[in-house]
């Protein structure tokens, strides 16, 4: 199995980080390259990028029906070519009200956002029978996201993971094309969460397709977290995770067993 991930909103200035992506068997990706590249060709596109789509359609004069049609066609890809997309998503004003030994102990809210992600994908793994393991793609960006997965390798799996995942690749879209889809996933599911907290818009089309699709083919796993949710974080963080398992749903479980085990915040 693969899974191919990107992210949206890692920038200073954006109120939402997000990371995002979808998983599927080696099978599926084929048939999901041919028909996306398919899609592409036909409008004459060497490739998507979700934050240059608007402009270029915008200076390309596409009309409101041409623009709704190729975004069907692509939508209606991912549900049928994918097995299930992850998602995980984080305020930016909530993070940065964290105390700073917290935010110190987490990085950044691309740190933040992996964890939520891999932790989504690992409790959906617990319940798929496969005889492959899981590879995961990321797109790089720059090197910070290398040492964040080379941490995590080392530190993590062999505790929480179980041998499901068998390794991490870095690239970019023009080496792993299949990473257009998760950028897909990705500026939309971070625009759908900006513009609900900050705007007035409307639901993009986008995800009203997506949702359509994942109550009659698949899933899209996501944790989104706000000032809510993060209220009692840094009390948690300061406990064993064995007694904190104990009384806490296991939704809200998803940092690293590591990150708080016998650590006292300075």
């Amino acid at each position: 199995m693969r899974g191919y991930f990107d992210e949206s909103g890692t920038h200073d200035q954006s109120r939402v980080t997000t990371i995002a992506g979808w998983v599927a068997t080696t099978e599926m990706w084929r048939k999901c390259l041919v028909e996306w590249q398919a899609a592409l060709d036909k409008k004459g596109l060497l490739r998507f990028h979700g934050s240059e789509f608007d402009y270029f359609t915008r200076q390309n004069k596409w009309s409101a029906e041409e623009y709704s049609a190729f975004i069907e066609e692509l939508t209606g890809i991912l549900p049928k070519r994918t097995g299930f997309g992850v998602s995980g998503s984080v305020v930016t004003s909530a993070y940065e009200k964290l105390p700073e030994w917290v935010r110190e102990k987490i990085r950044s809210r691309y740190h933040f956002c992996f964890h939520v992600v891999m932790h989504k994908l690992m409790k959906k793994m617990k319940n798929i029978i496969s005889n492959d393991a899981l590879v995961l793609t990321f797109e790089q960006k720059d090197d910070e996201m290398g040492r964040i997965l080379e941490s995590f390798k080392k530190d993590y799996i062999a505790h929480d993971y179980h041998n499901q995942l068998d390794g991490f690749f870095f690239g970019s879209k023009e080496k792993f094309p299949l990473l257009q889809t998760a950028d897909f996933l990705v500026y939309e599911m971070n625009k759908w969460i900006d513009n609900a907290l900050y705007s007035d818009k409307p639901v993009r089309p986008q995800i009203e397709m997506l949702a359509k699709g994942r109550k009659k083919l698949h899933s899209i796993y996501y944790g989104y977290h706000d000032e809510e949710t993060l209220a009692g974080f840094p009390a948690i963080l300061e406990q064993d995770r064995e007694e904190v398992v104990a009384g806490m749903p296991s939704d809200l479980i998803w940092w690293p067993a590591s990150w708080h085990r016998n650590y006292t915040p300075k």
